[in-house]
Order: C-alpha cells, then sequence, then structure tokens
C-alpha cells in the first residue's frame, strides 16, 4: 500500500484574557452536504518554514494579530480529504495568549475562512457546532485555561 502524502500544518490556540478561544469556520461539499465546522487558525507549512514560523505567520494572515506564539500544546495526525484526494496532516498546536479581551480579527488569507468568532468557554460546552480537533475544550482546558 502507498503511503499517504504529508502535510504539516501549524495551528495556534489563541485565548484572550477573558478565556474565551477564537475559531474559523469553514465549510466544505461531500456527497452533496455541505457540512460547517470550526478549527483554530493555521494551515500548511510553506518550503523550509519552520512550525514557529508558520505559526506566526498564519496566525497574521488569518487574524491580523501579530502576537508572540507560546508553548506547543498537543500534536494530531488525522487523514483529510483536500481538492489534490487523501492526505495525511500532521497538526502541531501551539498557544498565543492574549493581554486584551476579544480584539477585532479579520481573514487576509486565501483560505475559503467564512466567519472568525471568539467562543466563552460556555458557548463551546453548549455548542452542538462540529469544532475540531475532536474534544478540543478537553484538549485545551487543562493546561492552557486555568494557567492564567
Amino acid at each position: 500500500m502507498t503511503p499517504l502524502p504529508v502535510r504539516h500544518v501549524a495551528r495556534i490556540v489563541v485565548v484572550d484574557v477573558a478565556d474565551a478561544v477564537l475559531l474559523v469556520r469553514y465549510s466544505s461539499a461531500r456527497q452533496e452536504e455541505i457540512r460547517t465546522y470550526w478549527v483554530p487558525p493555521g494551515g500548511a507549512l510553506e518550503a523550509g518554514e519552520t512550525h514557529f514560523a508558520a505559526a506566526r505567520r498564519e496566525l497574521y494572515e488569518e487574524t491580523g494579530l501579530d502576537a508572540k506564539i507560546g508553548d506547543e500544546l498537543f500534536e494530531r495526525d488525522v487523514q483529510i480529504v483536500l481538492p489534490q484526494g487523501l492526505v495525511l496532516n500532521k497538526d502541531r498546536y501551539f498557544l498565543v495568549r492574549l493581554d486584551i479581551q476579544a480584539p477585532i480579527v479579520h481573514n487576509d488569507s486565501p483560505e475559503g475562512i467564512e466567519e472568525l468568532r471568539w467562543w466563552s468557554l460556555d458557548a463551546l460546552r453548549q455548542t452542538n457546532e462540529t469544532i475540531y480537533p475532536e474534544r478540543f475544550l478537553g484538549r485545551i482546558s487543562p493546561r492552557v485555561l486555568s494557567a492564567r
């Protein structure tokens, strides 16, 4: 069996002073169904780029924020379908902690981002929307939100 192409990705968990988390919304069409989902900002590394450099670039392109990239929180390998076919995404998630509340953000990237939204912890707990990675709040809560 031929191994899947690997796509290295840097994602940024942006947390404001009130512990709200910034997520971006995408939609994809699969088998005549349009699926909407939310993810932390981020994207694929460019040639010769480190994960930290990609995280900083993606943060600025997708949000307009210029902030210090903090610690790596976790990694995740997941198979996804892109226009070029099935790939193995090797995602690395980094923390950005802001000292202000819900700054205005905007997407200047060519990505198909449909919306950027600050999510309170209660909204994340109560939503029926699809958020990736799975169990997102559980992955970040102990290390990110209690560390203030």
